[in-house]
Order: structure tokens, then sequence, then C-alpha cells
């Protein structure tokens, strides 16, 4: 009887290894290439397709904004091995975009390294994955001169570990980080106000006089501070300045909200109360384009109810300075 169990049990363990040998090869499932062989950068790569998604607007204040990124392969399937990917910053590429513009107004300079920390990284996206491990680059808004238009070319620099068919994308492997000049922007004295009423003709709870580079939107809207609206409603976004501009001759000075201002607003159990608006003579340009606008100065008047009842009053003063 032992010795049957045996036997059986032999059979059975041989069995299982035939029908294993008949198995087919383990396959990954498709990820819609589209005959593309190719790996790029998600959502930022490119200047023909992506190349809005890639304009960079931060707090001009902060000195430290982490942008997260992913490489994608593009394949008709997912790998068995891992893939390294090097990726670091492609000067050349900056020369390379601008030949593409006639318009001299829409060239790039390349943006100091005081702005920016990003040493070339090793990147890998994992056998059986499509996407890579998350990376990052660090942008230091307050060290970005607002008035130019700067920019900083990342790009894949190299592949191994796939197969030889699997290259860069032409299109998608270099993502062109651009920060639009604005004539207006640029470093103000900035004095702001805060009172806890609908009453401006009282002390103010809070009345700090500094200095800030506020940055450019487009190159015609700028990005005003105003420290209880980035605080409470909109995390890092003001009172925005809009403008019209022909041949460095600017007109139609206003104020506005974003739409995300205008949702935060929502959101967060505020009614607008008032403005936003200029104070005093309103806008005041002062210069041209060839003195920078330098003294430059208007000032800017939001109101709010919170969700307790309660009222807040914002005044901002701003004078342009070198």
């Amino acid at each position: 009887m032992k010795l049957l169990n045996l036997k059986a049990i032999a059979a059975l363990a041989l069995g299982s290894i035939l029908f294993a040998s008949c198995d087919k090869a383990v396959t990954y499932d498709p990820i819609g290439s589209q005959g593309q062989q190719i790996i790029k950068f998600v959502k930022y790569g490119g200047y023909s397709t992506n190349f809005s998604n890639s304009n960079l607007a931060f707090n001009s204040a902060s000195t430290s904004e982490i942008l997260p990124l992913n490489l994608e392969l593009s394949a008709e399937s997912v790998l068995d091995v891992d893939i390294t990917c090097v990726v670091g910053v492609d000067v050349p590429a900056l020369a390379t975009y601008n030949a593409t513009q006639t318009d001299p107004t829409k060239r790039y300079l390349l943006l100091p390294g005081t702005a920016y920390t990003f040493p070339d990284k090793t990147v890998k996206i994992k056998a059986g994955q499509s996407i890579s491990e998350a990376f990052s680059i660090e942008f230091n808004p307050s060290m970005i001169d607002g008035s130019k238009n700067l920019m900083l070319p990342i790009t894949i620099k190299s592949i191994t570990g796939a197969p030889g068919n699997i290259v860069k994308s032409p299109q998608t492997s270099t993502v062109y980080f651009h920060f639009i000049g604005n004539y207006l922007a640029g470093n103000y004295s900035w004095r702001y106000r805060r009172w806890q009423s609908d009453d401006t003709t009282t002390v103010p709870l809070q009345d700090i006089v500094a200095t800030s580079s506020l940055s450019a939107i487009t190159a015609t809207k700028l990005m005003t501070r105003e420290t209880y609206t980035e605080t409470f409603v909109d995390a890092g976004k003001g009172i925005v300045l809009d403008f019209a501009e022909n041949g460095g001759v600017l007109s139609n000075f206003s104020l506005s909200l974003l739409p995300s201002t205008l949702t935060g607003i929502s959101n967060g159990g505020f009614i607008l109360v008032g403005g936003p608006k200029f104070t005093g003579t309103g806008f005041n340009l002062v210069g041209t384009a060839a003195t920078n606008f330098i003294g430059t100065n208007f000032g800017t008047f939001i109101g709010y109810q919170n969700s307790s009842g309660g009222f807040r009053t914002l005044v901002n003063s701003f004078v342009k300075i070198p």
C-alpha cells in the first residue's frame, strides 16, 4: 500500500510536469501602441502638441516648487525586463526650439542655474509596467526674472535594457518647461493691508511692507500678490492684472480672478462683496519698455465675507522697482 501511494504520487507529479511543459509562454497585456515603440514624457513632452502644458506660473515669492514627472513606454506590450533611462537638461534643444520661431518675442533664454535643481537622473520603467517610477524637478520662482521668456528643456538622454526597436519619441522625449515673459512682470515694492471688517478707515489688523516678484501667467496677464486670497481661498493665487499690448505699448488695464479662485470662493463658503478693483487713481503706467516700466504703480482692493459671516477687506499697493 505504501509503495502504491508513492507510485501514484510520482505519476501525478510527472503528469503535472508534462502538463506544465505544454503551457504557452507568459505574455503581457497590450498597451495600445498603435505601431509606436517609444518612450516619452507623460503629459508635458513636445513643443508641437503639448507645449502649452509645460508653461509654468508659480507664486513668485516661493523658493521651492517641486514638479513631479514620469516617463511612459508606448509599445505593443510591456516588457519582462527593467528599462533604465537617464534624463537631464538639454541646452542645445533650446536653440533648436528658437530656430522654429520667426517672431523674436516668442524665443526664449535659458533658465539660469540658480532658478532650478535638476542633476541628471536615472529613471526606471520596471518590468511589467508602462509608467516609470516618479521623479521630480525643483524650481526656485524667487530667482526667476518674470520680464523675460525663459526655458529649461529636459530630455531623455539614454535608454538601456530595452530591445533595440524601442527608442526615444521623436516628438515627446523632450519637455520644454518655460516661463512667459511679460512687460510688467518683475520686482515690486508691495504693501499689504488687511481689515477684519468692511471699514478701511480704521487701523488694519495687518500692515506689511515687503518686496515681491510678480510672475507672468501669459504675455498680457500678471499674477499679483494677495495674501488672504492665497492663504484661504486659492493656494498661491492672487488677483490677476490684465492688459493689452501692441508693439510694447500697453493699455486697457483691468483686474480679474482665475476660474480656480472663483471656485475656491464658492467651495470655501466665501462671498465676494467687493472687487477686485483698482484703488485710488487706478493703474499708473510709468516709462516705456526701454525703461522696463520702472515706477509703474497700482493698488488692488477685494472684499470677502467668510463662511462665519465675518468681513475681510484687503488692499495691496505695488510699485515696480529694478
